[in-house]
């Protein structure tokens, strides 16, 4: 039997392997002298692959992401809210990416009229206000480390339904300031005071953490370049562990200001603009009741009766505190709104403020000074967060095409096209990064697949991500515009109803036939991009089982660079 030598190859690519001996035979591997040199070996493993870009994923996405500052702060509480948002960041990087460009647009914006508004009432008292209005600042609001104290304001009985979400029975001690009450705060001259050194002693960032991530990530874009360059082809698995990359990179830059791990947000205690923190606490928590009440005069007398109205000539009711009153918070909050806004010109005011609603309203609500006449009582429109004074139980991301929110009758009116119209940025962003998305991932075209289904579901299903966005809008929109035309369709179908079976059907059976009419296209398309989504993420793990020899060749002074 031939005994086994030692073989010193090329370190080319071409040649993965520099020393081959017997490793089976113990007495070779203890005497059989090696070269003066070994080169790294220049081949590397599925296991290796795998690993490398495992931990390159889930570095890049766990330490880019800057989340809010947590409602709930227990530690499994905070861990799973932070793995939550890493898978949907692997399934779907743009959500994050859309997250991170609104949030920076909305910390810039905030900066630029806070120092509008202190540029404007430039003078002594604005000389200190013992902050630095930057990036950072604006941050720290929209992440919501801002609380005001209630102070005892919030009632339980007059609060709108759902106002704190599902558990409204209780009620916080301070609510969350968002961008527009620090704004609406500004402008009256009251600023939130919090020096950057109290921002970075809240913020926790691991910069050793970061340094790590900074060298993995740097050894994966250097190795896929030199693959590149030595024409050694890329497994699907690293060209999405590229696409990832650069979204890490991306998400930086926008929260590059951002501070992170927040977990204790300041309270401020508003003493000194109390009244205006109750009227904000009034205009969004208790919006239905403010088309019921109204102001008067100073009664001239303890028992003067209450107003009647005029059109049905009921007694109105004056609303007092008492005894063991279940309302204390309710009269606390209107201590701190009329002590600040009196209103001393009532008469006035209920003759020359404008009217309730439309011309059929009822006569005697011109003469009475409902609060919904007066525009320091304007309801909030609901649909963002970002347009309301508190952004209490808002998520990371503010999204919601709902519309705006009827507080009369407690529904929500769906205006998609008023909000695309409202924020047509965030549609084009929206579409761009899903096709950037799809798109990179469809330079993968002429790799080698499996088999041929799995390299036609491949294209399909970079495709349907790519295109499915624009799609998604369009159908939204005619929805809405069917919506505002489903009477004459409903009688239309009822018509031809009646002449095929004789009688009318039902209101419940017409709205569900054309609910699914007109509402299955959508759900058809959702459930198609959810699918591709699944399946682009699936085939680059399978597709290793069927890759090219070159896949497993790396030259090998990628490998003596320090990485995990």
């Amino acid at each position: 039997m031939t005994s086994p030598t030692a073989l010193n190859m090329s370190s080319s690519p071409n040649a993965p392997w520099t020393v081959l001996v017997h490793y089976n035979n113990t007495d070779d591997l203890q005497t059989l002298i090696a070269p003066a040199w070994v080169d790294t070996p220049n081949i590397r493993s599925t296991m290796d692959i795998l690993q490398s870009c495992l931990l390159t994923l889930f570095a890049c996405i766990y330490t880019a992401l800057h989340l809010d500052v947590p409602t709930k702060t227990a530690w499994h509480r905070v861990l799973l809210s932070k793995v939550g948002w890493v898978v949907i960041t692997l399934f779907s990087p743009e959500i994050s990416l859309y997250m991170a460009a609104d949030q920076l647009q909305q910390a810039w914006k905030l900066k630029s009229n806070l120092r509008a508004i202190r540029k404007k009432h430039e003078g002594p008292e604005y000389e200190d206000l013992g902050l630095n209005i930057d990036l950072r600042y604006a941050f720290f609001i929209i992440m919501g480390g801002v609380r005001a104290g209630v102070d005892n304001m919030l009632s339980l009985p007059d609060l709108d339904e759902g106002a704190f979400g599902h558990n409204s029975k209780l009620l916080p001690d301070s609510v969350r300031l968002g961008p527009k009450g620090v704004t609406q705060l500004a402008e009256r001259g009251h600023w939130i005071r919090i020096s950057e050194k109290r921002i970075d002693d809240k913020s926790k960032a691991d910069t050793l953490q970061k340094i790590l991530v900074v060298i993995q990530v740097s050894w994966m874009v250097m190795q896929c370049i030199a693959r590149r360059v030595n024409d050694l082809p890329l497994s699907l698995l690293e060209i999405h562990t590229m696409v990832h990359v650069v979204c890490a990179l991306v998400l930086y830059i926008c929260w590059f200001k951002k501070p992170l791990n927040v977990h204790d947000p300041e309270v401020t205690n508003p003493r000194d603009f109390k009244g205006e923190i109750a009227l904000m606490l009034q205009r969004q928590f208790y919006s239905k009741l403010s088309n019921k009440l109204a102001l008067f005069p100073q009664k001239d007398s303890p028992d003067q009766p209450p107003p009647r109205e005029e059109e049905s000539g009921q007694s109105m009711r004056w609303i007092e505190r008492s005894l063991g009153s279940k309302l204390d918070q309710f009269f606390n909050r209107w201590d701190a709104i009329l002590e600040t806004y009196p209103f001393e010109n009532r008469v006035e005011l209920a003759n020359s403020t404008k009217h309730i609603g439309s011309s059929d309203s009822p006569s005697y609500k011109t003469q009475v000074l409902f609060l919904a006449r007066l525009e320091d009582f304007s309801q909030e429109s609901k649909s963002f967060y970002r347009n309301l004074p508190f952004s209490e139980g808002k998520s990371n991301i503010d999204i919601d095409i709902r519309g705006s929110y009827d507080p009369v009758d407690s529904s929500w009116i769906i205006e998609p096209i008023e909000f695309w119209f409202n924020y047509p940025w965030l549609l084009l962003l929206a579409v761009v990064l899903s096709a950037a998305y799809g798109g990179i991932h469809l330079t993968a075209w002429n790799s080698v697949f499996p088999n041929h289904v799995e390299k036609l579901l491949w294209k399909i299903s970079c495709i349907c991500v790519a295109a499915m966005p624009p799609i998604f809008a369009g159908l939204i929109t005619a929805l809405t515009l069917v919506a505002n035309i489903s009477e004459p369709i409903l009688d239309y179908i009822s018509q031809h109803f009646f002449d095929l079976v004789g009688y009318h059907p039902s209101d419940l059976f017409l709205d569900m036939a054309v609910s699914i009419m007109f509402t299955a296209p959508f759900w058809i398309a959702y459930l198609l991009y959810m699918v591709s989504r699944v399946y682009i993420i699936v085939e680059v793990f399978i597709s290793l089982r069927h890759v090219p020899v070159g896949v497993y060749v790396s030259p090998s002074w990628v490998q003596m660079i320090p990485h995990f």
